[in-house]
Order: structure tokens, then sequence, then C-alpha cells
């Protein structure tokens, strides 16, 4: 590889993994000069040993992805990269990244917190499929606090599950379900195939915790729960809102919930899915001709930080141009796979290749062409509005996917909190003056941390059980 030789095709082996035709072709070759082949059946045992010590990641991502092989296949081929060209930690320069990258080290403090969580299965009845939940139970009666995540966020996500530990380890008990633009949720809980209109989604939300609490409740005494919160992030924040003004509506089919609280909410649907196209696009700003060796440079990066030992005090060595653009390319990610998750299960006709076949990778390529604004534009819009419908009609849609279209309610909520960071790039000119207009003494402000960059601070974590301090009993 280091010579210039190409991997060419990707394959998996029982019991020795991943591996390309050059790398088989180089192992066949350093073969003779391993000990550990001379002995049958030891090469085997210590690949499956090694395995043993990534299995329980392994298995977690299999669960959260719509196609974790080929996503593994897209990691590995970046991680061997790395190896070509040995890539080190300390090889790169201190940078200025974007604060929002901090995020992923959200994760438990207890890595075997996650195993103590049981997971089952509630019947929804719009699809008439069940979906999967994950639950953490205090032995004595306690508030129950339920989990709305982040955009395409799987319900077994380390930012999820470490919510999770930190408000079962502050005596709450805890239910965390999958993003309504995860695939999980869209194949068993959606109402509706293209997920993203506001209105609908928090109404499926509705309908999946209405049969998730009536499981529950078969399952514990209904004096188990002393109180119900819900808490969500990201876009789960901004469903959390949207729930409440529900509720004030009388729209929540009898559930009653006795405290929100919204974690970094954007106020526009639009508004945010466009800062995450124009992250994506950060590398336009760089020069043509090196353009695509310093994207290429950026992904080996984050595959070589993401493998090595980093810790939140440790300086980023990532500009902040790269740390966008490697944001855009998560979001990107579930993109993909909610419009092949929507498309799957009811063809609206815009794609040319067809979902569901053999091969998925043709139809993949032609979604990367895909923006999340061409993703309103040419699925969500167009499913919820006829197309006899004028753009006044348009806008009238995107309107409900904009907090402002509840401002009254949130006004008038006392049941709400929020709290948010300053420098949130998911946030337009204007949307903190609204945020502190609006919410006054129940907002809480950060100066920085980015979208999600500082929920890893033990002193944010306190400030999220601080606000919800009342629900706990004497």
């Amino acid at each position: 590889g280091y010579y210039g030789h190409e991997p060419g095709f990707y394959f998996v082996l029982p019991l020795l993994g991943p591996s390309s035709g050059r790398d088989a072709l180089g192992q066949l070759l350093d073969t003779p000069f391993d000990l550990a082949s001379w002995l049958v059946g030891a090469r085997p045992f210590f690949a499956n040993n090694e395995f043993s010590f990534t299995g329980d990641r392994l298995k977690r991502m299999v669960k959260m992805e719509a196609d974790a092989y080929s996503l593994m296949r897209s990691l590995w081929a970046l991680d061997r990269e790395k190896d070509v060209r040995d890539y080190e930690v300390g090889m790169f320069k201190p940078g200025d990244p974007e604060p929002s990258v901090k995020a992923v080290f959200l994760g438990p403090r207890d890595p075997k917190f996650i195993k103590r969580g049981k997971t089952r299965k509630a019947r929804i009845a719009a699809t008439g499929k069940k979906l999967p939940y994950t639950f953490w139970v205090q032995k004595q009666r306690a508030p129950l606090l339920v989990i709305l995540p982040g955009l395409g966020n799987h319900r077994i996500a380390n930012s999820s599950v470490a919510l999770a530990e930190m408000a079962y380890r502050n005596g709450y008990s805890v239910i965390t379900i999958s993003s309504t633009m995860n695939w999980e949720f869209m194949e068993r809980a959606a109402s509706v195939p293209v997920p993203g209109y506001l209105p609908a989604d928090c109404k499926d939300i509705i309908n999946a915790f209405a049969a998730i609490r009536d499981q529950m409740h078969k399952r514990y005494p209904a004096d188990r729960f002393s109180s119900v919160v819900l808490m969500g992030y990201s876009l789960g924040a901004m469903q959390t809102l949207y729930i409440s003004a529900m509720e004030a509506r009388g729209q929540t089919e009898g559930i009653s919930i006795d405290r929100y609280l919204a974690i970094n909410p954007p106020v526009s649907t639009e508004y945010a899915l466009g800062r995450l196209d124009d992250y994506y696009n950060a590398p336009l700003r760089w020069d043509p001709d090196e353009r695509a060796a310093r994207m290429e440079h950026a992904l080996l990066k984050a595959v070589t930080l993401a493998r090595g030992e980093m810790k939140p005090t440790d300086e980023i060595p990532i500009t902040r141009n790269e740390s966008q653009f490697l944001i855009g390319v998560l979001f990107r990610y579930t993109l993909r796979d909610v419009i092949y998750t929507s498309q799957l299960r009811e063809n609206l006709g815009v794609l040319e290749n067809e979902p569901g076949g053999l091969k998925r990778q043709p139809t993949y390529d032609e979604i990367r062409s895909f923006s999340y604004r061409d993703y309103m534009e040419k699925y969500t819009m167009p499913y919820f509005l006829p197309s006899s419908q004028t753009s006044r009609g348009t806008e009238e849609l995107l309107d409900q996917t904009d907090l402002r279209s509840i401002e009254d309610e949130l006004r008038a909520a006392e049941k709400v909190r929020v709290q948010l960071n300053e420098n949130d790039f998911l946030l337009a000119p204007g949307d903190l003056d609204w945020f502190s207009s609006v919410f006054g003494d129940r907002l809480v402000l950060f100066q920085g941390g980015g979208h999600l960059g500082n929920l890893y601070q033990p002193e944010v974590q306190d400030r999220i059980m601080e606000s919800l301090s009342d629900m706990r009993e004497p």
C-alpha cells in the first residue's frame, strides 16, 4: 500500500474479519513468517481473541445502523489507509475546531451501564409493528425521565446512554427511544414514510410513548413513577418543546408530562438543516486544486484521533474548516439512511435507482447528491403538501416546523425549561433574543460549547439536574 498498490475489492473473512484484495495477498506472503501460523488453529484463535475486545461495540453498531456493513466498510478502508500512511496523532498541529466536535466526548462513565438496561418492544397501533425501547428502573419509587435524542440518533447511542446514566445516577428511572429520523423509529413507529415535519413526528412520538407507558404500567405498579419528565436534546429538544405546546392544546391523547427540558433546541428546522449543508460544503472554501486531498486528509485525521486516547482537555488538532466538514459528513450519512429507509417503505419516484435491490451502492451513490435542503424540497414538503397548493402553502408548512409557531404556548408553559449554548451554530441571528424573551428565567445560557459540545462536562450536567430538582420527592 505504501508503494501505491490500490486496496482492490473489499470482503470479510470468517474469524479473520475485513480485508481487501491487496491485504489478502499480503497476508498470504506474511503467513510463512508468522509463528502463530505454524500451529494449527492458533491464528484464528488470536483473531477471535482480539475480536472479543470489540464485540460489544460491534454488536451495538449493528443495532444502531440501518446498514452497518456499509459503514464498517468505509471506516475500515479509512483505517487501513491511515496505517499505510503511518498517521499518528503527534503529527498534527493544534487547531481551532468548531466547539461542537467535543460532543464526541459525551459517553457513559461506566461502560457496563448499557448492559444494566432492559430492552422491550411496544406495539404501535399506527403501524402494527413493535418499537424497541430501552429502560433503567430504580428499585424504589422515582420520577420517570424519557429521552428524545438528536437527529438520527439511536436509543443506545453513546449520547443517549450517557444522559440516561446521568439521570439514573441522580435517582431517576429512564427510558430511551430512537429518533424519529432513525431507521428503527421510521420502520416501526412512523405513521408516514417521510420524517422531518414537526407536527407529524411529534404525534408519532406521543403515540409511541403511550404504547410504552401502557406496557410499563403492566410491568410496574401505577405509583412506581412519581412524575414524568420529557427531556430532549438537539432535534429531540425541538420536539420536546412542540409536544409541550400540543399538551397545552389538548392534543396529547391524555398523556400528561410534569416537566419538559429542552437541551440545545434549534428554532427553525429549515435553518438548522441548511446549516448542516453549509458545514458539509466547508471544503468549497479551499483551493480547488487541493480540495480532494484536504478532504481525505481531514477524514484520515478523524480516524486517527478516534483510535487514540484523546481527552477533553487535549487540544484537538483539527482546523475550523476541517471540523465543520467532518460534522457535515457525519450528518450526510444520517441523511442517506433517512432517504433510503423512507423510499424503501414508500417510493415517491424521486430516485432513479429502485431502493431495496441486492445492490444498495448505486442507490447510495445517487442519494449522495441530495442535501438536507433537497430532502425538504423533494420529499417532506411534497408529501405533506398537495401539488395544487401555492408557494404560500409551502411557507405555511415550513412555519409549522419553526418554534415561533407555538410561541404563545411556550410563553405560558411553566413546566418547560431550556438550556442553550450561545455559540450554537444551529441558531440563526436573533434566536437567542427570542429564547430570552419567551422563557425568561426558565432559560439557562452557557457561553461556549457550540451544539452539544459541552454536554460531557460535569458542571453542565449538574445544571441539567438542578432544573429537574423539584421533580424528586423528598
